[in-house]
């Protein structure tokens, strides 16, 4: 019992991922990072709002031992750099071909996929620099295809702007996050039910698997982002808007 109660503390507290300390639920990891995002920007803009000295020498060793430990962090710098890019006093006048981030995206998609089968036993080309590190590579084409988005545009527009892909985007949080609870008791029954005990063919359970479990999913993120992105949410920031609003000014 003690090491369960430690667990989900740990968890509880988006302490997996930055430090080594058991999962409960394996899709969690990046909530350790993004909590730690978070935190930092937090302190980031209150050192700017008070305007306290040296702030941006704090800022940078923050960054950049941020980035040192954790190597993954570096991909926040892609968002990060776009926001500020976008938001600034004079935006640059960058101009993104209607075509690129479609190549940035591939671009994307065959570093992962050579990452992928390097890290499974084959070989590829002789590389002075660990796995570990490969991941610098697709920060480049990662921010081209996020700057593109971002820019309008480009070839995505059409798509993104649909309603469809507007209302996944809205709940693709919940979805990453709650589809193991779905889709992990959905996969027992689906063995025990459907191919134990009823004999049904594989391929058919695989189907009915896939087609359930997408949907049983796509109703779990939509109460999700409903009940506690947006309801319970949107009562912490209204809970916390004073408090934090006094403090900044």
């Amino acid at each position: 019992i003690g090491a369960w109660l430690q667990a989900f503390v740990a968890n509880a507290l988006f302490l997996p991922g930055i430090f080594d300390l058991p999962l409960l639920q394996l899709n969690a990891w990046s909530l350790s990072y993004e909590a730690t995002f978070y935190l930092l920007s937090a302190l980031i803009y209150f050192m700017a709002a008070k305007q306290l000295p040296m702030r941006n020498t704090i800022t940078a060793c923050l960054i950049g031992c941020a980035i040192l430990l954790y190597p993954t962090a570096d991909y926040f710098l892609v968002g990060a750099v776009t926001y500020k890019l976008l938001h600034s006093k004079q935006p640059p006048t960058l101009s993104i071909p209607r075509l690129m981030p479609v190549l940035a995206l591939l671009a994307v998609l065959c570093l992962h996929g050579f990452v992928t089968s390097i890290d499974r036993g084959v070989r590829g080309p002789t590389l002075d620099f660990s796995l570990s590190h490969l991941h610098l590579l697709g920060i480049l084409p990662g921010w081209v295809f996020f700057m593109g988005l971002t820019r309008g545009g480009s070839l995505f527009d059409g798509i993104l702007r649909h309603r469809i892909s507007q209302y996944l985007g809205d709940i693709s949080y919940s979805f990453y996050l709650i589809h193991p609870v779905v889709m992990f008791p959905l996969r027992l029954v689906m063995i025990k039910i459907i191919i134990g005990k009823l004999g049904l063919p594989v391929w058919l359970g695989i189907t009915c698997f896939g087609v359930f479990g997408l949907v049983g999913t796509l109703i779990a993120a939509t109460i999700s982002y409903r009940l506690l992105e947006r309801g319970l949410g949107r009562w912490l920031k209204q809970q916390l808007h004073r408090p934090l609003a006094s403090v900044v000014t």
